[in-house]
């Protein structure tokens, strides 16, 4: 029962797909973390009503759906938050028990890298290492895996004689879907 916030624009052509293709008219580029704290992070709907930089709502519709493409971290905090509605669980046990534990992605997981060494740290602009903050946006910023949790990963998407398309996380039309053309804003072609 979310909504985004009034605006100009008609809300009711933000889809998933557009979300995911990034051309829905959402906000929020891009997020900054927050440091490792006793302190319990926001949950996904408390921090889509008050996780802007105003403490105000973090998305907001700034475009007409399906007219542009702008990358939206936001747009997929909104999928997050759909997830958790429909599966009755925290994004991250769903997706590990939907996804992570199908596929044998032992190395993966959210907002729990800190102190590994196997992990590759990120780096802004002028090559200076990122902190390794939490982010109550899993499904847009913070997500990690391993390199053998990659390619398990992308293998699932093939699938071969050993191990089928899937390999029980998706039914294997599901990743048709992965792959199909959404249209963008110009007529052009993005994938989701």
């Amino acid at each position: 029962d979310y909504r985004l916030p009034p605006s100009a624009f008609d809300a009711r052509g933000v889809t998933a797909a557009r979300l995911l293709a990034h051309t829905a008219g959402t906000s929020a580029w891009g997020f900054l973390g927050d440091p490792w704290t006793g302190e319990p992070l926001l949950d996904t709907r408390a921090y889509l009503e008050r996780g802007g930089d105003d403490g105000g709502p973090l998305v907001l519709l700034e475009a007409e759906p399906g007219t542009r493409h702008r990358y939206s971290g936001g747009g997929f905090t909104l999928l997050q938050l759909a997830v958790e509605e429909a599966s009755g669980q925290p994004f991250a046990e769903y997706v590990e028990r939907a996804v992570y534990t199908p596929l044998g992605m032992e190395g993966a997981g959210f907002n729990g890298r800190r102190g590994l060494e196997a992990y590759a740290v990120g780096h802004d602009a002028l090559g200076t290492p990122l902190p390794d903050d939490r982010y109550p946006a899993l499904a847009a910023a913070a997500a990690y895996a391993s390199l053998d949790d990659l390619t398990r990963f992308v293998f699932a998407h093939w699938g071969d004689e050993i191990a089928p398309r899937g390999v029980g996380a998706l039914e294997p039309n599901a990743f048709d879907r992965l792959f199909e053309v959404a249209p963008d804003a110009d007529g052009a072609s993005a994938k989701r």
